[in-house]
């Protein structure tokens, strides 16, 4: 809803807009709401999620530090498995890999941009000899992230709507290429909880090919896109994940 409305002899502005559409996934659901956004930042929740009440208010704290008001703000989070019998062992908090203050684009795609955009060979080969990541990646989700929202609108950033698995990664790597400064949260200020249900959870196995193959695309115009704005960045940032993804086709 949006508009004027009565109350107690008076009239506020309502400050919610309720926008309906046919389902056709959480990318075309966040678009739409990229396109209908007014204002200075805009934060994704998920409906089966929740914020901590302070989220805005150490946003805007955070933001006010800076004369130039920062491309985007990086926050932890509390990882919560519904399934766990044990609230300790179900529950635990997700902060960012490191404490970014980040102000030029070239910082920013040589420390951050790797992280979001997938495994390169180096991470595979460490992975093969140790069974751990190193570098760890950080956590792609768009729900711990705050955007200027002009940036996304001034380049045109949206999410794949192709991609049902990893869009949030994506959509981060392509921001990142337009962004010029990156800051954190180093506090938990969201609540991710794991159910067995949910859109990544439904009709997955049917789509899992052509999921693969829109991210294989995905990250090579991404990357495409980086070489044109200037950044030295190939194919070896992201081609672990063609290997990963190959091995999954296969056993799929």
């Amino acid at each position: 809803f949006m508009g004027k409305y009565s109350c107690g002899g008076g009239q506020f502005q309502a400050r919610i807009e309720i926008i309906s559409q046919v389902n056709k996934g959480v990318s075309s659901a966040r678009n739409t709401g990229i396109s209908h956004s007014k204002g200075e930042y805009i934060v994704f929740v998920d409906p089966d999620d929740e914020v901590d009440t302070n989220l805005i208010k150490k946003l805007d704290e955070k933001i006010s530090t800076y004369k130039n008001k920062p491309d985007l703000v990086i926050w932890g989070y509390w990882c919560i498995n519904m399934a766990s019998s044990n609230n300790e062992n179900g529950r635990h908090m997700v902060l960012p890999q490191k404490s970014y203050e980040l102000f030029s684009n070239q910082e920013i795609m040589k420390e951050l941009f790797p992280r979001y955009i997938g495994y390169s060979v180096d991470q595979v080969s460490h992975w093969a000899k140790y069974g751990t990541f190193e570098p760890k990646h950080e956590w792609g989700a768009c729900w711990r992230v705050a955007y200027r929202r002009a940036l996304l609108i001034e380049h045109d950033v949206h999410f794949n709507e192709q991609i049902v698995l990893n869009e949030d990664s994506m959509f981060n790597a392509n921001v990142l290429v337009y962004a010029c400064s990156v800051v954190t949260i180093p506090e938990a200020l969201y609540f991710y909880y794991i159910r067995n249900t949910g859109a990544l959870k439904k009709g997955l196995t049917n789509s899992i090919i052509k999921n693969k193959m829109a991210l294989f695309s995905e990250r090579k115009r991404i990357v495409d896109l980086s070489q044109k704005s200037g950044n030295n960045m190939d194919i070896g940032v992201y081609v672990g994940s063609i290997i990963f993804g190959i091995i999954e086709l296969m056993n799929s």
